[in-house]
């Protein structure tokens, strides 16, 4: 699978961050994001996202696209999430997430990554004495350090910045996040540092529909080409309000992506 832009990255984990209301983790677009919030009672969730092509002004995903990764999602009777399953094809390993909850809590204590069944990595969830969430840190199965997230949170117990780390301490990105007064996020500043040549400044910016999911994106680079594009989101749902299909077009590229899920409900 071809790695995403920065560009495209930061829209897409922030499209994650605003679409899914996570239940207490603040909206940070870690994978306990994830856990989003559904009308109903969602037992699974299977997801994929492809380029998509017009026609007559309609437009149609390519199902001859390569290497789309199919990811499932799993949740218990609560609505919290369990476990992600990601498969691309029958080459690459199969990855999973599994998420250990502290006991009596809907707080997250872990989620732990196997590749194949073989432990990866696990990430430990931090949270301050009102439960919110306020920073991640990751080791790999060896017991390394891999790298840590702080969060400073605003007022209201969002997240205005985020700090990653390496495992070494050092400073690899920094976002700082706007809010409206409904608590939606409506713009995000990403610092990259990578040295004199390598630091690099993306601002995102969002409009809303009325049901909470986003609208539009608007992206400024200036070391990207176009320097500024706008993404606008349209959506399809099923019968409990869900949506099962969103089709992100891009204005200014004239391209396309469409992302379907499919969702399992408890009876």
């Amino acid at each position: 699978m071809k790695p995403l832009s920065l560009t495209a990255a930061v829209v897409a984990a922030a499209f994650c961050t605003i679409s899914c209301a996570p239940v207490a983790e603040n909206g940070r677009h870690t994978d306990a994001a994830r856990q989003e919030v559904f009308h109903g009672h969602p037992k699974t969730l299977r997801t994929a996202t492809y380029p998509a092509h017009s026609n007559a002004g309609e437009w149609f995903k390519d199902t001859a696209a390569t290497d789309v990764p199919q990811t499932v999602y799993a949740y218990n009777l609560d609505g919290f999430l369990t476990e992600e399953i990601q498969v691309v094809d029958d080459t690459l390993p199969v990855v999973t997430v599994v998420y250990e909850y502290t006991a009596g809590s809907p707080r997250k204590a872990a989620a732990v990554r196997r590749k194949d069944s073989v432990e990866v990595s696990r990430v430990a969830y931090r949270y301050d004495k009102d439960d919110r969430l306020i920073g991640t840190g990751t080791t790999l199965a060896d017991g390394t350090e891999a790298g840590r997230e702080d969060y400073d949170l605003n007022g209201r117990g969002y997240c205005k910045e985020a700090r990653y780390f390496s495992g070494h301490g050092v400073l690899l990105m920094r976002e700082v996040n706007e809010y409206n007064r409904i608590g939606e996020l409506t713009g995000r500043d990403t610092y990259s540092y990578g040295g004199k040549r390598d630091n690099r400044h993306v601002v995102v910016r969002y409009t809303y529909q009325g049901n909470g999911l986003p609208a539009s994106a608007t992206v400024q680079d200036e070391q990207a080409s176009p320097k500024e594009t706008r993404t606008v989101f349209t959506y399809e749902y099923d019968a409990q309000g869900n949506w099962v299909r969103r089709i992100a077009y891009n204005e200014t590229m004239k391209t396309a992506e469409i992302t379907e899920r499919k969702i399992e409900y408890y009876q």
